[in-house]
């Protein structure tokens, strides 16, 4: 009884809140492990994987989610530890890092134990971990797999922008996996790890993102850090209305839709299955649907424009359900003089694409708009990305393109909810 007390306690003072978070998706052949940690029809048998990100929070106590979200067998998880890393001995980065303060470690137990199975399409959550943690901070999380998974289903976040480190052996205590005798090798992939909880008091918010390639970070840089959500949560903590205020949860897959499955499910489905689920959400920004209409063919392009108005309507009213803020981005400019260096740039799907922007603008529908579409675009063509802001293919930003969507998002429309 007194254990039920204490936790209810917890519970009325205080929630587990995502501090950092990362959309899952079945892992393309591509992107599987390489060999020797792929091995015919089983990956990372025997194997640790160690994984780099950066919470959004200051907390005493975290706790670790892994993910079997899109396994067809058990993940069998060995051990797990978390850890404060060193700056890596290549590239003298945090982010990224093969090494670790073995100083800081801490034990990762599931239910008082060291190991966990995790059924197919299930996530396991730790026990909390007493570890001080400070927003912005990068951590270090190792997984150790002595069979490893059966089947070539794997769960993941391929577009990481982070380099993970794949060794022999259990190594989740080993200082650095580019030792001498260990030959770890670096992915720039996420496997299995979904989110880092933290324990915060009751009025702390999230912000959660629903987005697509560009606000996934595609050319954003490896081991940098700075996605255009990164920059925003940076933005965040300098403004002293919402500092300390909310964390940041992206949950952006790389040609994810919203009407469609393809790299993931779609949109509309991951809103109420990964986003709706987080504790304590009160704003979503809805960064999709240029993939439903570029993948279009060009004389349905309209049909689908009209069917994603209507997507996104049924998603308000899902957030709106919860008293969430609902903000909707603007679909970014995708033409281009020479089509054929953008295969998006057809002109049924630009039409089609000006018209779904007119009635985000327009319908009064979102709580909130934030004009990607204004932000990025040329001023004497609005349906082309700006020169300077064009990594190359005429729909993503590059850096400069990141900075500038952190710096127009509309922060004021987040006092009402902080």
């Amino acid at each position: 009884m007194d254990s039920a007390k204490s936790e209810q306690d917890r519970t009325v003072h205080g929630a587990w809140i995502a501090s950092w978070t990362a959309a899952q998706q079945l892992c393309e052949p591509q992107n599987l492990p390489p060999e020797p940690f792929l091995e015919g029809d089983r990956c990372f048998r025997n194997t640790t994987i160690r994984q780099t990100l950066r919470v959004t929070s200051t907390s005493g106590q975290i706790r670790v989610r892994i993910s079997n979200a899109y396994g067809l067998t058990p993940l069998p998880i060995t051990s797990v530890t978390v850890a404060v890393p060193l700056p890596d001995p290549r590239s003298h980065l945090i982010a990224g890092s093969c090494s670790i303060q073995t100083a800081t470690l801490k034990t990762v137990k599931f239910n008082d134990l060291d190991t966990v199975v995790i059924p197919n399409g299930a996530q396991a959550v730790s026990d909390p971990i007493e570890m001080s943690i400070e927003a912005g901070q990068v951590l270090s999380v190792s997984i150790h797999m002595l069979h490893g998974q059966a089947g070539i289903h794997v769960t993941s976040h391929p577009g990481s922008r982070t380099d993970s480190w794949l060794a022999r052996g259990e190594r989740t205590r080993t200082p650095s996996l580019s030792a001498s005798g260990i030959d770890g090798v670096p992915v720039t992939h996420w496997y299995f790890l979904s989110a880092i909880e933290a324990w915060q008091n009751s009025n702390h918010g999230v912000l959660a993102l629903l987005g697509d390639s560009i606000t996934d970070g595609r050319n954003s840089t490896d081991n940098g850090n700075n996605r255009w959500p990164d920059l925003l949560f940076d933005r965040l903590s300098g403004n002293p209305k919402l500092s300390g205020r909310f964390s940041v949860a992206n949950l952006s897959l790389g040609g994810n839709r919203v009407m469609t499955d393809g790299n993931g499910a779609n949109a509309w489905t991951r809103l109420e299955r990964d986003v709706i689920s987080l504790r304590n959400l009160k704003c979503v920004i809805i960064c999709e649907g240029v993939n439903d209409i570029g993948t279009a063919d060009p004389e349905e392009a309209d049909e689908v424009g009209m069917r994603l108005i209507q997507s996104y309507q049924q998603m308000i009213t899902c957030l709106h359900t919860y008293d969430i803020l609902a903000i909707g981005a603007t679909l970014p400019p995708f033409d281009a003089e020479d089509p054929t260096e953008q295969v998006y740039a057809q002109p049924a799907r630009v039409t089609a694409a000006r018209k779904v922007n007119e009635w985000i603008r327009n319908s009064n529908s979102f709580d909130a708009i934030f004009d990607v579409a204004s932000v990025l675009s040329e001023p004497t063509h609005s349906d082309r990305i700006r020169s300077e802001f064009d990594c190359g293919d005429h729909l993503h930003p590059n850096q400069r393109g990141f900075q500038a969507l952190a710096d127009f998002f509309p922060i004021e429309v987040l006092y009402k909810c902080a």
